[in-house]
């Protein structure tokens, strides 16, 4: 039994699979993204090691550009060539509420203010369907450089989809399905039911306040399965997980005459 808003049926990137129940599934997103942010991290350690002669001309960040999977935004940046011995960086955002309410203005930040890593996390700031426009720039020596911005403006439903990551807690004759790091912007639905009955699987709607989900009154001893999907609020763009598979501990009396009012759990 189905509620709450309906599917969509299309990926992240449009590709289908199938799992092992022969569901359609979403590929796994590759991991290109993580190696070029490593990259830069070294390439930004680097840039700390460079011996201070002076300040000089500043030269601003390069290669700014937004990474964003499953609602989490981060702003990453090449360093600059300097000639002083640390360089620190500041990031700013306006959307637009900045705009056209605060005339204009650019938001600091906080949390990227003179920091030394050149990446800064923007997920609690993204925080609407708008354009946001974002800029960094370098301090070394006492002087700072031009702002720096990504070719174009960034919008969060850009945000590439990955399958969701979730964890099983079984108790007794219950089980918890917890969903680490999900933003609440997403929509979660689940997919449960009892191992080769697959045709009577239920999909629930998943609200945040319902997070983690609590399936109750399993059957002891029987073997479930699951599977999460998330889907972008306003389109047709989803992505699902593996499925996943947890049996509910049965209960039988110990053999020994001693413990015969024992239950063992297996």
């Amino acid at each position: 039994m189905s509620r709450g808003p309906a599917t969509g049926e299309e990926g992240a990137d449009g590709g289908t699979g199938r799992d092992g129940t022969g569901q359609d599934m979403e590929p796994r997103v590759m991991p290109n993204g993580w190696s070029r942010f490593l990259l830069l991290q070294v390439l930004c350690s680097a840039s700390h090691a460079t011996p201070a002669t002076g300040a000089g001309l500043l030269h601003p960040p390069s290669d700014v550009s937004v990474d964003s999977v499953n609602m989490k935004h981060r702003l990453t940046w090449r360093p600059p060539e300097v000639s002083c011995a640390t360089v620190s960086y500041s990031v700013q955002f306006q959307g637009e509420f900045e705009l056209r309410i605060l005339n204009g203005s650019w938001e600091e930040v906080q949390a990227c203010q003179r920091i030394g890593a050149c990446v800064c996390d923007l997920s609690d700031h993204l925080a609407s369907d708008s354009d946001y426009e974002l800029r960094v720039r370098a301090e070394c020596g006492g002087a700072v450089s031009r702002w720096a911005h990504p070719a174009m403006p960034f919008n969060r439903k850009q945000t590439r989809l990955a399958p969701p990551a979730l964890s099983i807690h079984t108790t007794g004759s219950s089980a918890q399905v917890h969903f680490p790091d999900l933003p609440p912007a997403l929509h979660l639905f689940l997919t449960h039911w009892q191992r080769g009955d697959e045709l009577r699987a239920s999909t629930v709607w998943v609200s945040v306040e319902e997070r983690p989900f609590l399936l109750s009154q399993l059957q002891e001893g029987a073997t479930y399965c699951l599977r999460a999907q998330i889907q972008l609020p306003g389109s047709n763009r989803s992505a699902s997980s593996d499925t996943h598979c947890f049996s509910i501990a049965g209960a039988c009396r110990c053999a020994s005459p001693w413990f015969t009012a024992h239950y063992c759990v297996f």
